[in-house]
């Protein structure tokens, strides 16, 4: 609401479509990457839909992804596409010898990215019904996500499922973000009506007004537009400066060059 509010009184209807659009992201995801569909008395109902002391009470979490899981949550599952190569016969051999004990890139970003290679899982699906053939995308860690039909077959192993197979946990996670959705949009029309005649107004041109490509585009170029800055960072530039305002924004500009050194992880360290 901060952000449609700022778009609002910016009559900037393309921020407030890409703030909806990201919060709708975040709230379809969570159907397949929860473990919401896994008790079967939650498949028909939203979580908007569950009473709120039943929702403090449920046993709930999302699949890790940066982090490791822990303390028994399960990984959401993640594409390893530089598996595809390193497992090809040949370099295979070549990587186990230059990532091997006593190696001195044995500790290398890419001997562990060979490691994990290794503990690839090969996926295996349909793309308009042609089969991608074996070795060429890997999972690894495997995970829970139900983002699709052959993934989802993954996922309800991974989840310990024998009541539903990966393309009714599938259509189960898309009917419950898809009802989700409705009510989010209806809950955000019913508080920008409640907020005023202007901001009902522009709630209107955010229903019905569309936008071209490079307006669009320039929702998520311009760092002063990524949604989630209007709660974690205020209004930028800020109005006046004292020694609670103060923010750091940092735009980083990597080569493309193969080589370049600058495909790594970057840690920033503000002195």
């Amino acid at each position: 609401m901060a952000g449609l509010i700022w778009a609002r009184e910016h009559d900037d209807v393309a921020a407030a479509q890409n703030i909806i659009g990201v919060s709708l992201h975040a709230l379809q995801d969570f159907y397949s990457h929860s473990n919401w569909v896994d008790a079967p008395a939650r498949r028909q109902v939203t979580f908007f839909n569950t009473p709120l002391n039943s929702r403090t009470s449920l046993p709930l979490y999302t699949g890790a992804y940066e982090q490791e899981a822990h303390q028994g949550v399960k990984h959401h599952g993640k594409y390893l596409f530089e598996a595809t190569v390193m497992n090809q016969p040949g370099v295979k051999q070549i990587m186990s010898v230059v990532c091997g004990a006593g190696s001195p890139l044995g500790n290398s970003d890419m001997c562990k990215a060979y490691d994990a290679a290794t503990k690839g899982t090969a996926v295996r699906f349909d793309v308009r019904g042609v089969k991608i053939p074996e070795n060429v995308i890997y999972q690894a860690p495997t995970g829970i996500a139900l983002d699709n039909l052959w993934l989802a077959e993954i996922g309800v192993k991974e989840r310990g499922l024998t009541d539903m197979t990966g393309k009714v946990a599938f259509e189960t996670a898309r009917a419950l973000a898809f009802e989700t959705s409705k009510q989010w949009l209806l809950t955000l029309e019913a508080n920008m009506t409640k907020d005023g005649p202007e901001s009902a107004a522009f709630w209107q041109k955010v229903k019905t007004q569309g936008t071209d490509q490079p307006t669009r585009q320039q929702q998520f170029e311009n760092y002063a537009k990524f949604p989630y800055t209007f709660l974690s960072a205020g209004k930028y530039p800020p109005e006046t400066l004292s020694a609670e305002e103060y923010f750091l924004r940092v735009r980083l500009k990597t080569a493309r060059d193969s080589g370049a050194g600058t495909d790594a992880d970057i840690y920033l360290r503000p002195n």
